[in-house]
């Protein structure tokens, strides 16, 4: 861990979006690939990536209600907790259609509808996230999406992770395909012989899956393009140095890239918790992975209170944890951040798993303008309006002034034709 000023500090924590990259160019062939070949593409991108042969991708839904009715007591336990908690916290995110008559008896509104079918997908393959599932699923239930379908790559014996196919049994889900990588992305996109098209495509993944995402956008609807994971830990000195390291190595053993910073004005206090966070560094396993994210791990020693909320609302992380005295204060002065935790107890690793707010956050700054998913990333919003004649009669005149002043006389003559029409009826 690096202990830097504000002033030393970079914050080169961006997507690259343009760059006609390698990932880009392999991105863009499995694409094209499955808008040709459709199945068979999807077949033999699996087997190169994932090295499985497959023949069909759909998973039996009987094999995973038995799965269900076999797995660790404690994991469905673990997952119907959270299950409960995600519905609870999203419930108040549900929207509804409105309508107002203004004194004039010109009636608008919102109309709410679902979207029609929704992917879901979930990294897997070596390692399984039924979390996940969990996490983007229930807010499209809460949203009422007609028809929401789970894809993941498969394990050695083409099937989807057991934790992944238990947590989609516990939701109602029976759509799930053991498909994962762009090909993936492809298949939702544009569909295949066995995959059905959706209308958006949720869920994280890898590089390759971010790219792909960020390709078939407009084709389809996506939530966001995530890039690699991030905390912030703003402290003070009644901070606990050993709460505040473990919090920062559970964001990097996310991944080689994922990046943590602890942000204070008290020098003291960082050095505390650099001298516990190379401590428990040795402890843990995934040193694969830890060993090359460490070097994401930073300490910021700002100048001055002012320095540090700056500071704070640049970095704009995905995670911020407020370690302070009085945290619900300290509350007013964040801008920007994906998921704020309130205070030492409410650990980031609380809200992965059963808090119950979600985990599926805006990265890379872009908490700037973005926020999490939620049950508003799986409706529709349209405008409705209704136009008494005696208001349409007072109004086309105005129409028409407007109309001719921007040169659209077909625009014009649309309100005029009503005003002269009815004069006569």
């Amino acid at each position: 861990m690096k202990i830097l000023t504000s002033s030393q500090y970079r914050n080169d924590n961006t997507i690259s979006l343009f760059q006609e990259d390698e990932i880009e160019k392999s991105v863009k062939t499995i694409l094209n690939d499955v808008i040709t070949r459709q199945d068979q593409a999807c077949i033999d991108a699996t087997l190169k990536f994932d090295k499985v042969k497959m023949t069909k991708f759909k998973m039996d839904p009987s094999d995973m209600q038995k799965r269900f009715e076999e797995a660790d007591p404690k994991l469905v336990e673990a997952l119907t907790l959270a299950k409960q908690r995600i519905q609870a916290y999203h419930t108040h995110q549900i929207e509804k259609s409105w309508e107002v008559v203004d004194e004039e008896g010109v009636a608008y509104g919102q109309k709410i509808t679902p979207i029609e079918r929704v992917g879901v997908y979930v990294p897997g393959g070596k390692a399984s996230y039924p979390s996940t599932v969990l996490m983007n699923v229930i807010p499209a239930q809460l949203a009422k999406v007609k028809e929401i379908v789970i894809v993941s790559s498969p394990n050695e014996f083409g099937e989807v992770a057991p934790s992944v196919s238990v947590a989609a049994t516990l939701c109602g889900i029976t759509e799930v395909y053991a498909i994962g990588g762009a090909q993936a992305i492809g298949a939702l996109a544009f569909g295949t012989q066995e995959i059905k098209k959706v209308d958006k495509i949720v869920g994280p993944g890898n590089a390759y899956v971010a790219k792909a995402k960020q390709l078939v956008f407009g084709h389809v609807g996506i939530d966001m393009i995530a890039g690699p994971s991030e905390v912030l830990i703003v402290v003070d000195e009644s901070a606990k140095p050993t709460w505040v390291a473990a919090d920062m190595l559970a964001q990097l053993e996310h991944d080689t890239m994922a990046k943590a910073i602890v942000l204070s004005q008290n020098e003291s206090m960082l050095e505390a918790i650099k001298e516990s966070f190379d401590y428990q560094l040795t402890q843990l396993p995934r040193q694969e992975i830890l060993s090359i994210s460490k070097e994401n791990a930073y300490g910021l020693l700002a100048s001055s209170f002012d320095d540090m909320v700056q500071m704070m609302n640049q970095i704009a992380s995905e995670h911020c944890e407020l370690h302070v005295k009085q945290p619900y204060h300290f509350l007013s002065h964040v801008k920007n951040a994906g998921s704020i935790f309130i205070g030492d107890s409410a650990a980031e690793v609380f809200g992965d798993y059963v808090a119950g707010v979600n985990h599926t956050l805006p990265t890379s700054t872009t908490s700037r303008f973005a926020s999490a998913l939620g049950v508003h990333d799986f409706i529709k919003r349209s405008a409705t309006l209704y136009y008494p004649k005696h208001v349409m009669t007072s109004h086309a005149p105005l129409v028409h002034t407007l109309a001719q002043s921007e040169g659209l006389y077909a625009h014009a003559k649309a309100a005029m034709i009503r005003l002269k029409e009815n004069q006569h009826e």
